[in-house]
């Protein structure tokens, strides 16, 4: 590679942004993100790379840059390390930890001189280049988003608990947080982290609010809201389009894209494609219905390194073979002995 030509590139795009943020729990999925992000970026891009470590083991520290070199992509790599127990009387449960609030911490912990950030959960992939996303400007917005599938507007009925004690649009979009591009220099400014704890804090007693609903109340009326191939949430596909003011044609197209032309799935259920969903009647349904998009994630687990080939080909074939034997070979059974 000619390396004056490097160094032109790396002027012109080394500030293209990525963050993610997790416990040691979460550590292989969140390889699996970054990994996937690194792999579609475009030839010649060099992104920096911010990690919120929330208690990560070394040994998997070293496992999830061992997985981003895989990529064989230039970047540069930060951790930051946070203790969870300093983030007070905020809701968490078994399936949503306190790792969940660290995004309401990035423009904070980010050196001041980065403006813009791309945060991405850890139950995502990245199926496109998210230069084209970081390309977006903003207009004096806080932050961009894809509005939720399922509770798309701040009033939708499951969307905030509490609405009728804020002053809020009714129309202002509610967006999922999973996908976001933080304007920092916004948040800074206007101290959105302190206001969304406090929130939050005052709020504690709500067994329904957690840190989305917080960033929503927050930034309610000031998304610039994104195409919604940028934040497909799988657990409400089905209601894609149910509350958005789109027409017919207009969802069909985007529901046949979700799959032809994906840019971020993400994994939303409480279960996801690295369980396996033995004797998991409910687990075993959702990994068939979005059996597409659990391929795409073992394609990328396979070809990140996070395991060896021989045991990564034993770990993805035992979850087919429990989806087949306790769920696809009962339903073919059943529906044999019903014709007959």
């Amino acid at each position: 590679m000619n390396t004056a030509a490097t160094e032109v590139i790396k002027l012109d795009y080394h500030q293209l942004t990525l963050v993610c943020g997790a416990d040691d729990k979460f550590a292989m999925p969140l390889a699996i993100t970054m990994f996937s992000a690194l792999r579609n970026l475009r030839q010649g891009l060099i992104p920096v790379l911010y990690i919120i470590d929330g208690g990560i083991s070394e040994y998997n520290k070293q496992k999830i840059e061992r997985v981003f070199k895989k990529s064989k992509r230039e970047f540069t790599l930060n951790w930051i390390p946070y203790n969870l127990d300093s983030i007070q009387s905020v809701r968490a449960t078994n399936i949503l930890s306190k790792a969940a609030y660290l995004r309401i911490l990035i423009p904070d912990l980010l050196p001041e001189f980065h403006q813009k950030a791309i945060y991405l959960d850890c139950d995502i992939i990245v199926e496109t280049d998210l230069y084209t996303l970081w390309e977006y400007e903003f207009s004096n917005e806080p932050a961009m988003g894809v509005q939720d599938f399922y509770n798309p507007y701040i009033s939708t009925v499951t969307a905030i608990p509490n609405l009728d004690k804020l002053s809020m649009s009714e129309d202002a979009a509610y967006c999922n947080s999973g996908v976001i591009v933080f304007n920092l220099e916004f948040w800074r400014k206007h101290k959105l982290k302190d206001l969304i704890f406090e929130y939050l804090q005052k709020n504690f007693t709500s067994k329904e609010l957690f840190d989305q609903d917080g960033i929503n109340v927050i930034v309610s009326g000031r998304w610039k809201t994104l195409d919604p191939r940028w934040n497909i949430t799988l657990s409400s596909l089905s209601t894609f389009g149910r509350f958005l003011k789109l027409k017919e044609e207009e969802v069909n197209w985007y529901l046949d894209e979700f799959k032809k032309n994906p840019f971020i799935i993400h994994f939303t259920s409480k279960h996801k494609p690295w369980h396996t969903g033995h004797k998991n009647k409910e687990a075993l349904t959702v990994f068939y219905y979005d059996q597409f998009y659990r391929e795409r994630y073992f394609y990328y687990l396979g070809e990140s390194g996070w395991f060896n080939k021989a045991y990564s080909r034993f770990w993805i074939n035992h979850r087919k073979m429990i989806l087949f034997l306790e769920y696809k070979l009962p339903r073919k059974i059943k529906t044999h002995f019903s014709k007959n």
